[in-house]
């Protein structure tokens, strides 16, 4: 008898874009963008909601979430409600929550699917950070695949480098009403509908959330 089992899942380490996988959200609710303070991703229920979407069985093993946290004082709404999502996250021993920090923006931007107003903030070094836990992850040779939630065509570069020199196998995931260049031949994309939204999502109250 062969002592091979008869089914094996394969091991999954997912990262995500924080700010792009909540903002994105926050334009899937069939109305004008949501404010972020009113509600919450349960983001390690994401995570396996999109390692159950793949063809072989999987089990997530590893969630890294990286995502700057606003300065209590320029929005204390935004920074009490996000300190409370990652409270939520952190619950589950799988995560990981990396800030990278934030930095005051002097002119508006605009990004793929994300256009940041005047006298906002974005993250210092989020992509860089990124880009690291992707690398370290599909190094270590601690899991058989390793999916980035994101839709930002930043990561591009090194989403081909790790495709191309590791053995690591990678994906993305990303909300299916999100537009994004992020792709190349053989690279697969997982799209997040309206209905997997619902179901990791919840309401709060950011007076309460304190």
């Amino acid at each position: 008898m062969s002592s091979v089992p008869a089914h094996s899942s394969d091991s999954v380490s997912i990262v995500f874009d924080g700010w792009n996988a909540v903002l994105g959200a926050s334009e899937g609710f069939g109305y004008s963008r949501r404010q972020l303070s009113t509600f919450t991703l349960d983001l390690p229920r994401l995570a396996d909601k999109i390692a159950g979407m793949r063809h072989h069985s999987s089990r997530v093993d590893r969630i890294a979430v990286v995502m700057g946290t606003h300065d209590r004082r320029a929005n204390p709404a935004a920074h009490t409600a996000q300190a409370a999502a990652a409270r939520q996250w952190k619950r589950d021993p799988r995560v990981t929550v990396i800030d990278p920090g934030m930095e005051r923006l002097k002119e508006p931007t605009v990004g793929e699917g994300v256009v940041v107003p005047l006298r906002r903030h974005c993250e210092v070094r989020g992509d860089a950070e990124i880009q690291r836990m992707l690398t370290e992850w599909t190094d270590d040779r601690k899991t058989d695949v390793a999916i980035l939630v994101s839709a930002d065509a930043d990561h591009l570069p090194t989403v081909t480098d790790i495709r191309r020199r590791r053995r690591t196998h990678l994906e993305v995931a990303r909300w299916e009403w999100q537009w994004s260049s992020l792709w190349e031949r053989g690279l697969w994309v997982h799209h997040l509908g309206h209905d997997l939204l619902d179901s990791v999502t919840s309401d709060c109250n950011p007076r309460k959330a304190a």
